[in-house]
């Protein structure tokens, strides 16, 4: 039976994951792929931004990929996915992922899949002008230990002394892996090609150091002059927020990445929410809540998850 080969993407929120992701499969658009998406939220918002690829897409929510909670699922889709004709599989975790057991839970695909399954490897995910502050978290760290090769993202931001700091800096942490600098997440598809997993020893970090919170916005009549002003009240709060926004009959696209929005037209169907991420000690939800009054002088309509 031929095999299929099985890709993993890592990195911390915002770090450019899903723009790789689009990258590589332009490039693989001919051949038949598996893709599953993992959102930490019970809103997996990069799933709709490669849906237009028309490749088999797997959506997992609330919860990452490598805890106990969804790792059955993890194993069970890719076995279902090792008995159809794909020629590979890309997994993106979510920017929360820990993969300190990615080495057993491939160990288990193995065994259940006959050899059909061939691990290329773990492509990690780095943004080399925030690097510095979320390296001392466990999640952080074991993205960058257990990676076969580093792209180091988002090289335009910075200047050149500050992108071999940041190589130091991963270097304490994984000495082998081949490390790129990137701009937009987008290296030559070569490499991609080329990834071999490295079968070493590794010793990561189990424990969990982050309290992780997350609020879903509902939109209903917002503008997206309004949503600015929202984003710029919460943007040293918020570790990440991402969604979609209806505005005079068009939906867009829209992201905070530090204090930077990006927003751009979307094509397709796509429900008005936005995500917010946050790993700061400040009540998510109560300060959503009060800049929400500030601005719009009602109730917001929230989901939230801690």
């Amino acid at each position: 039976m031929k095999q299929i080969d099985l890709y993993i993407i890592v990195g911390f929120l915002g770090s450019g994951k899903t723009t790789l992701l689009k990258h590589i499969l332009t490039h693989f658009r001919d051949q038949k792929i598996g893709l599953i998406i993992n959102d930490f939220g019970d809103q997996n918002i990069d799933s709709k931004l490669v849906a237009h690829f028309r490749q088999e897409i797997t959506e997992v929510t609330n919860g990452s990929l490598f805890c106990s909670c969804k790792s059955d699922l993890f194993v069970d889709k890719i076995i279902e996915y090792s008995k159809k004709t794909l020629d590979a599989i890309f997994v993106e975790g979510s920017g929360l992922a820990n993969p300190n057991t990615i080495i057993k839970i491939l160990d288990l695909i193995q065994q259940k899949t006959n050899g059909v399954i061939h691990f290329k490897g773990t492509i990690g995910m780095v943004d080399v002008s925030t690097l510095h502050k979320v390296i001392h978290t466990n999640m952080v760290k074991n993205q960058i230990i257990y990676s076969d090769i580093i792209l180091l993202n988002k090289t335009d931001k910075v200047s050149s002394s500050e992108i071999c700091d940041q190589i130091a800096l991963i270097r304490e942490y994984n000495t082998s892996a081949k490390i790129i600098p990137t701009s937009f997440s987008n290296i030559p598809i070569k490499e991609i090609n080329n990834l071999s997993f490295m079968k070493k020893e590794r010793s990561g970090y189990h424990a969990m150091d982050l309290t992780t919170q997350e609020v879903t916005l509902y939109l209903s009549t917002e503008t997206i002059e309004e949503m600015k002003v929202l984003f710029a009240e919460l943007s040293s709060y918020i570790s990440r927020a991402k969604g979609f926004i209806h505005e005079q009959g068009k939906t867009y696209f829209v992201e905070l990445d530090g204090a930077h929005i990006h927003m751009v037209p979307y094509a397709f169907d796509a429900q008005p929410v936005i995500v917010f991420l946050s790993v700061s000690k400040v009540d998510l939800k109560e300060l959503l809540q009060t800049k929400y009054r500030a601005i719009w002088n009602r109730e917001p309509l929230l989901n939230i998850k801690k």
